[in-house]
């Protein structure tokens, strides 16, 4: 079996039934699992088989009245009817398919060849966590690779940028453990003090949003030291020249001004990056989500490329892996059958809202719950109620669903087979049914083929699990790699590199890693990797700046409720911040934005810098503990990533709660 959750690790686990009930652990004989797995799968199963399933399809008689039951057919029936209405009156773009990736199954893509045969959609584009360094990365490198999980034992420096495994990635500890054991040095930058942070032997903390500015600094002292891997810029860098130019604008001192580390850390960090290598850079997911985070992202793989870096054991600007998504076959209807309107999904609302031509009548949202993960999520919330009808494809009564006409309830994780991979490892795991699914609750294939009939989309579905399976993993049963043979197994992708670009070759225009851009400036985009400040800099109202990552136990809105129990989120505060505020430690406190305002409980965290304010992400809206009732919808400067770490904030003390509790918008932003 395999973890479905949108995580680093991608845990293969075995799930065994005992006198007790159902257990699970982590496979012993998988490469990266090695037998443990982090709370969220076991929080997962709990939830699954819990009583809180939606077991029958629900249906809105009309907009006001509440949820009720109804059979397959009525449903159906009626979401096949809205979008035969809304796709020959308008055209197939008046439907919005929301889809993202809260199951990793790569069957569950389905959904989207089903619009497909139905000659297209409106789709949102971007993503609210790395799609604007994906886009840096594509400029850089062409294409994001990491290495081999088991290389970086090979590094003499490893700096964690923006990237705490502590919470987000275990399995990435026991190799940085072993690292560090053969003599290497394990840096963080990350504003915050995590626990990654305060295991490590290095701790910079920046400003936040400041990080390109940083990597700048750093890449100036690598260039003023005569730091530079001459051999590599000059067969394999295009644009160093450039890059040096740009540099030249940010010494150590001046990088310092702008981040708040002092010159010396910098400094120092840079030397030992660049002398005892190999060195190698992990990224996370946080650093990128402000409007300046992209260049963000290729100003430190311009550290990798400058000092020798790339396509060696041991080192890499390890973001993402997305070899797997790709050397797959394709599960999209064939070419020309489909009309697309891509709408930025950091600011939907505000897409919903001018599109007219035609306007969006029907919205089917999918493997997501945007009611809770959205930014500026009541401004969504309204764009949804004006729809003709919103149809939601899931198993609980998420926030989301507090929006929906019509509910299908869909079979989950380890109640159908399907195949997994994950964006930090090379392991494909078929993963096979294990648990029933509850009451009436459907595979997504089976609702999507059902719909298919309806409307009369001819065979384009008409497939089952085991022949997708097939048509999937076509493009490697050369190497024996079928359904037959790696069903309940886990099997690293033969053709997966261990280490990257080690031929130096790149997927660039020029063919080399390009640190001046022409792709970028072609797209309006500076062509290299110019710091600018973060908009919440700029808000002299809101002095702090609003940081929401993922706690340990819980990932997204999926499992947001262990990370906040209620009634009042946690608000992490630097000690002197909330001094100057006049706030203690346990303090029921306001947390104010531009966009809104919503209550905590403050708790002060030494060590944590005094502009920054930690709310965990992932609480339910419907609870009042949902950070985006407070965060504005912002783009990132590429790749229409969503800006949430842009937030701009204040804290003030609370001492009675506010009347209603939960979100206390501004009159501003409201609408009726």
């Amino acid at each position: 079996m395999a973890c479905p959750l949108n995580c680093w690790d991608g845990c293969a686990l075995k799930l065994e039934r005992t006198a007790q009930g159902i257990s699970l652990r982590g496979d012993p004989e998988h490469e990266i699992t090695r037998g443990f797995c982090c709370p969220k799968p076991r929080r997962l199963l709990e939830r699954l088989c819990g009583p809180d399933r939606v077991r029958q399809p629900l249906v809105r008689p009309r907009r006001g009245a509440g949820l009720q039951p109804a059979s397959w057919t009525e449903a159906l029936d009626r979401v096949a009817e809205a979008l035969a209405l809304a796709r020959d009156r308008f055209g197939p773009t008046s439907i919005l398919h929301y889809f993202d990736t809260g199951s990793m199954g790569a069957l569950r893509s389905l959904d989207s060849r089903f619009f497909d045969l139905l000659g297209g959609a409106s789709e949102p584009v971007g993503s609210l966590c790395w799609s604007a360094g994906l886009a840096a990365q594509r400029f850089d490198f062409g294409a994001s690779l990491c290495h081999d999980p088991a290389d970086h034992v090979s590094a003499r420096t490893i700096i964690l940028w923006g990237r705490n495994p502590a919470a987000t990635n275990v399995h990435l500890l026991p190799f940085l453990e072993e690292a560090r054991r053969r003599g290497a040095l394990v840096a963080v930058v990350d504003p915050l003090p995590t626990a990654t942070a305060r295991w490590a032997d290095f701790h910079l903390a920046p400003r936040p949003g400041t990080d390109g500015a940083l990597a700048l600094g750093m890449a100036q002292a690598i260039i003023r030291d005569g730091l530079v891997d001459r051999g590599f810029v000059s067969r394999a860098v295009a644009g160093f020249d450039e890059f040096a130019g740009l540099a030249s604008r940010y010494p150590p001192e001046r990088a310092a001004e702008i981040t708040g580390v002092s010159s010396a850390d910098i400094e120092a960090l840079a030397r030992r990056y660049a002398r005892s290598r190999p060195g190698c850079i992990l990224m996370g997911y946080g650093f990128q989500r402000y409007t300046n985070g992209g260049a963000a992202v290729r100003a430190v793989d311009a550290l990798a490329a400058i000092s020798g870096n790339i396509g060696v054991p041991g080192g890499g600007a390890n973001y993402a892996h997305l070899f797997l998504h790709g050397s797959l076959a394709s599960l999209a209807a064939p070419e020309g059958r489909r009309a697309s309107r891509k709408l930025p999904r950091a600011v939907l609302p505000q897409a919903l809202a001018s599109a007219h031509d035609p306007p969006v009548k029907v919205a089917v949202i999918t493997r997501s719950n945007p009611l809770a993960q959205m930014p500026q999520v009541r401004e969504l919330e309204w764009a949804l109620r004006r729809l003709d009808l919103v149809v939601l494809v899931d198993g609980f009564l998420t926030d989301t669903a507090g929006a929906a006409d019509v509910i299908l309830p869909c079979t989950l994780a380890w109640e159908d087979e399907d195949l997994y991979f994950c964006s930090w490892h090379s392991f494909l795991t078929l993963s096979e049914a294990a648990l029933e699914p509850p009451g009436e609750a459907r595979p997504e294939l089976d609702i999507w083929q059902e719909l298919a009939v309806r409307l009369g989309l001819g065979p384009g579905l008409a497939r089952t699990r085991e022949e997708w399976l097939k048509v999937l993993l076509a493009p490697l049963a050369p190497a024996g790699l079928t359904p037959d043979n790696l069903r309940g197994r886990s099997v690293r992708h033969p053709f997966a590199p261990r280490v990257p670009w080690e031929e130096g070759r790149f997927l660039t225009p020029s063919g080399r890693f390009e640190l001046f851009s022409p792709s970028a400036a072609s797209q309006g985009l500076d062509p290299l990797p110019t710091y600018r400040e973060p908009a919440w800099s700029a808000s002299g109202k809101y002095p702090l700046v609003l940081l929401s990552p993922q706690h340990r136990d819980t990932i997204h809105s999926q499992l947001g409720r262990w990370a906040h129990p209620g009634p009042l989120v946690e608000v992490g505060l630097a000690p002197e911040a909330a001094e100057a505020a006049g706030i203690a430690d346990g303090q029921r406190v306001r947390v104010e934005t531009p966009v809104g305002a919503m209550p905590g409980r403050a708790r002060l965290v030494p060590g944590q810098r005094p502009e920054a304010v930690r709310i965990y992400a992932g609480g339910w809206v419907k609870d009042g503990l949902g950070v985006n009732l407070v965060t504005p919808s912002l783009e990132t400067d590429m790749g229409h990533g969503g800006a949430l770490y842009d937030c701009p904030c204040r804290v003030v003390p609370e001492p009675s709660p506010s009347p209603g509790g939960g979100l206390s918008p501004d009159p501003a932003h409201c609408h009726p």
